[in-house]
């Protein structure tokens, strides 16, 4: 049986114009739909979720890994960013240049002295060369050919200049004001805290290597997620699970427009739904934090 087909912009707010009376929507309906009143409707949810006081929602959740550079105590922040969960070093005692590596493995270096019980189930990192940031979990070693198969197909296959970090240790920064940050110049390290400032997460110290790993789970703000279609963009993601809600609010501007009065009922059946999709969307008792290592 074939999976249904991702909803797109365009199927949603053709749908809300057939409830909305109109079969055969004008392409001039379909881009103002599309272009305005599906923004409009995306920002009534976001606007609802400050007023619930949680703009923490699942469908929103991302994670971002990124690799230290030696010397430096600033990262950006991703730009669609709200708020953060937690910010994570990534470290471990083995990090080298691979052999070479495959649509789904990695052999490492030909002096790593790993077992099968100490590599499988752990992260690895890509810190270097191509698939630089890349991070998969380890589901088998052979310790004699050193090849370690991933749990998925690389995005851009390492080569045998790419460096990877093997992670065996998660270490979770606490966050401080800006102003408890040292005013001296601090020794490089690797950093146990961080503070945020103009868009930046600022550590308490430098790098002292270029093999970290730094992970942080967030959640995005809906206005600055990327509009792009695609099977495994963010944006088809909240259109496949908001679909009924994005539907029903493009619906009853449709027919505010139309000046058809039973507007006012289709508002308050979006205003349900939009409830309702909140009390669905929040993280049970909080979002996933990950996995600790052994």
């Amino acid at each position: 049986m074939a999976l249904p087909t991702d909803p797109t912009a365009t199927t949603i707010v053709t749908e809300a114009w057939n409830a909305a009376g109109e079969s055969d929507p004008t392409a001039a309906q379909i881009t103002r739909a599309t272009d305005h009143w599906m923004q409009e409707v995306l920002n009534d949810i976001w606007l609802a979720t400050i007023e619930s006081g949680n703009t923490r929602l699942k469908t929103l959740q991302e994670t971002l890994v990124d690799v230290s550079t030696t010397g430096i105590r600033t990262w950006a922040l991703a730009e669609d960013m709200d708020e953060e969960l937690e910010i994570e070093v990534l470290d471990g005692s083995r990090y080298a240049t691979a052999q070479t590596a495959g649509a789904s493995s990695i052999t490492l270096a030909a002096d790593d002295d790993g077992t099968s019980t100490n590599t499988i189930g752990r992260w690895v990192l890509i810190t270097s060369g191509t698939g630089v940031d890349e991070i998969k979990q380890i589901t088998a070693f052979d310790s004699t050919t050193k090849v370690a198969t991933v749990e998925s197909a690389w995005t851009a296959t390492p080569t045998s200049s790419s460096t990877y970090l093997i992670v065996d240790q998660e270490y979770q920064l606490d966050e401080v004001d800006l102003t408890e940050m040292s005013t001296s110049i601090p020794a490089a390290g690797r950093p146990t805290v961080f503070a945020k400032y103009n868009r930046q997460v600022i550590f308490d110290k430098p790098w002292d290597r270029a093999t970290y790993g730094i992970r942080m789970r967030y959640f995005m703000n809906i206005h600055q997620v990327n509009l792009t279609e695609g099977a495994t963009t963010r944006i088809t993601r909240i259109y496949r699970n908001w679909q009924d809600v994005l539907k029903q609010g493009v619906l009853w501007k449709a027919m505010r427009d139309q000046d058809d009065q039973r507007y006012e009922l289709e508002r308050g059946a979006f205003n349900s739904m939009v409830a309702k999709l909140l009390a669905k969307e929040i993280p049970y008792g909080g979002a996933f934090k990950g996995f600790s290592v052994a």
